[in-house]
């Protein structure tokens, strides 16, 4: 961990930065429009459409060369819209990466539940690769966008839609929202940010009706063979930490599936949104990985 995030820690913690993300997921604020087209300057070429009234935007630059498409799971608890930051990681992967982003602004709590959701990622999903034949495409989620796409991965396998995803990358993932697992215990105190009553409360709202256990909520109880090459970060200081670690061993004994796991110390979740060297540092590895 460097000073930077040391520091941001250290704030995270004076300001109660738990209670301040409780309270979004419990009463997520809506219209920040950080993913409407005009938030792209004239550097960036944009496609926008919708699917059942939910955007979903393209974005890329001349120089992206053809070919290299990732689509983007936001992270939020499934509640919360999208932050400039995130906005600011796309511009990232296009400008400083050459990639080509697709977003899509998929249905939240408490508004929708799950099965709207995958409903519209699938629909949205199916206009991407008609749109982009040839495109090799990747996905990129975190914190909930990180289970939103590793459960809808399980989904196109079982609907051997073609073609699939060739590589994922997973950022801080939320996999499971039973928040069940016993070992998460162990890190309530070290989390500046997560915590488990907020994250049941949101999980319990996307799931409406349905089994937590659900592969399509909480992925981790999914198949995890044929998803293809999975990227997973995690930081030592997170709640998420147990489930990710239990994810990459169930990760490693599935055929057709592989896994690479990067273990921070230190780190907190999803600590790619905050403005630090190893935010920086983390895409970079990211793009690496899509390049390979």
């Amino acid at each position: 961990m460097t000073a930077g995030s040391a520091i941001i820690l250290f704030f995270l913690r004076l300001l109660n930065a738990k209670k301040f993300f409780s309270n979004q997921f419990k009463n997520p604020p809506r219209g920040s429009g950080h993913f409407k087209k005009e938030k792209f300057g004239s550097q960036f070429i944009t496609e926008v459409w919708t699917v059942e009234g939910f955007d979903v935007i393209t974005i890329k630059s001349s120089a992206s060369p053809s070919g290299q498409h990732i689509v983007f799971f936001h992270g939020g608890a499934y509640a919360v819209e999208a932050s400039a930051i995130h906005r600011q990681i796309v511009k990232a992967f296009v400008l400083k990466h050459g990639f080509t982003v697709t977003f899509i602004d998929y249905p939240k709590a408490p508004e929708h539940t799950f099965e709207t959701t995958h409903r519209v990622i699938l629909e949205a999903y199916q206009d991407i690769i008609i749109k982009n034949p040839t495109d090799e495409i990747y996905f990129f989620g975190d914190s909930a966008g990180g289970g939103l796409a590793l459960a809808f991965l399980q989904v196109l396998r079982d609907k051997k839609v073609i073609p699939m995803p060739k590589k994922t990358i997973l950022m801080s993932p939320w996999v499971d929202v039973t928040m069940g697992n016993n070992n998460i215990s162990e890190y309530v105190t070290k989390d500046p940010i997560l915590t488990v009553d907020g994250l049941n409360i949101a999980g319990k709202r996307y799931a409406g009706s349905g089994d937590a256990k659900n592969p399509l909520i909480s992925p981790i109880y999914g198949e995890m063979a044929g998803l293809g090459l999975i990227q997973i970060f995690i930081g030592t200081n997170e709640i998420l930490y147990p489930d990710c670690m239990k994810l990459a061993e169930k990760l490693e004994q599935a055929l057709g599936s592989s896994v690479e796991l990067i273990v921070e110390p230190g780190m907190i979740h999803d600590w790619i949104i905050m403005p630090t060297s190893e935010s920086k540092k983390t895409i970079n590895q990211m793009a690496e990985f899509y390049r390979r």
